[in-house]
C-alpha cells in the first residue's frame, strides 16, 4: 500500500487459526485476540502483559500515558473513548481510597475496573445498543438490560463470537459516525461507508479493504441484497 504522506506501509495478512467447531485447518479463519464479551479488556488489555503497562501500582490507578489507541490519529475517536474510561477507572479509585483506608493498590484497582466494567456494559446495553437497533431486535435477543435482579440466560455452551463482517465493517463504520444524528441504521450504514475515508487516516479506507478481503468478508452488492430483502419483508 501508497501513503503520499507516509510513503509505504506494509500490510501482514491475519494469522490463521482453527475453525471454531471442528477444530481443523478448513476454510481460512483468522486469530482474534480479544475477548468477545463486554468484560472491558478493550480497555485494560487482553493479557497480562498489557495490564502490566497500564498500571501505576500506586492507589489502584491506571497510567493514561500506556493507552496506545490514544495516540492514534487515525482511530481519534475509539482513542478518546479510551481515555474517558481510563480517567473514569482513576476517578473511581480515588473515591474507593477515601471511603477505604485499608486497601491496597490490588484491591483498589480489581474493585475500580469491576465498576468501570459495570459501567461499560449498562452504556452498551441501554444507550449504544437502543440507538442502533429495533425494539423488536433487543427483545428477540435479550439485550434490553433487567429493571433488577440479574440475568439468568448465560450458558457456557453459547459460542462467544464476533461476525467477521461485524467486526471489519459494521463496528468501524459505527465509531467513525452517531446513528442518533441521521436518522434510521439504513441511512447510518449508507453514510459511514461513505464517509469512512475522510473521518479516519486518508487511506483507513483501503485498509479496511484490504483487511476485509484477507477474512472473506462479502463486498457491497451482497450486503445491498440482504437490505433490500430485509426491507421488502418489513414492508
Amino acid at each position: 500500500m501508497r501513503d503520499e504522506k507516509f510513503g509505504c506501509r506494509h500490510y501482514w495478512r491475519s494469522v490463521p487459526s482453527l475453525t471454531v467447531h471442528g477444530c481443523q485447518f478448513e476454510t481460512r479463519e483468522q486469530m482474534n485476540g480479544v475477548s468477545s464479551y463486554l468484560d472491558g479488556t478493550g480497555i485494560y488489555g487482553a493479557t497480562d502483559d498489557k495490564l502490566h503497562l497500564i498500571k501505576t501500582y500506586e492507589d489502584g490507578k491506571v497510567n493514561l500515558t500506556a493507552c496506545e489507541l490514544c495516540e492514534q490519529t487515525d482511530h481519534n475517536a475509539l482513542g478518546l473513548l479510551h481515555r474517558v474510561f481510563l480517567r473514569e477507572h482513576n476517578r473511581v479509585a480515588e473515591k474507593l481510597a477515601e471511603t477505604n483506608v485499608h486497601w491496597d493498590d490490588a484491591k483498589l484497582f480489581l474493585e475500580a475496573r469491576r465498576i468501570v466494567v459495570a459501567q461499560l456494559q449498562h452504556v452498551t446495553l441501554n444507550e449504544y445498543i437502543p440507538a442502533i437497533l429495533r425494539e423488536a431486535v433487543q427483545v428477540d435477543h435479550e439485550l434490553r438490560p433487567l429493571a433488577n435482579g440479574f440475568y439468568a440466560g448465560y450458558s457456557s455452551s453459547n459460542k462467544a463470537g464476533t461476525y467477521n463482517a461485524v467486526a471489519l465493517a459494521a463496528l468501524r463504520a459505527l465509531v467513525w459516525t452517531r446513528a442518533d444524528k441521521i436518522g434510521g441504521l439504513e441511512n447510518h450504514i449508507i453514510t459511514s461507508a461513505n464517509g469512512i475515508g475522510v473521518a479516519a487516516a486518508p487511506d483507513a479506507a483501503a485498509w479496511s479493504m484490504h483487511v476485509a478481503r484477507d477474512h472473506g468478508v462479502p463486498g457491497y452488492v451482497k450486503y445491498l441484497t440482504n437490505c433490500l430483502e430485509e426491507y421488502i419483508k418489513v414492508s
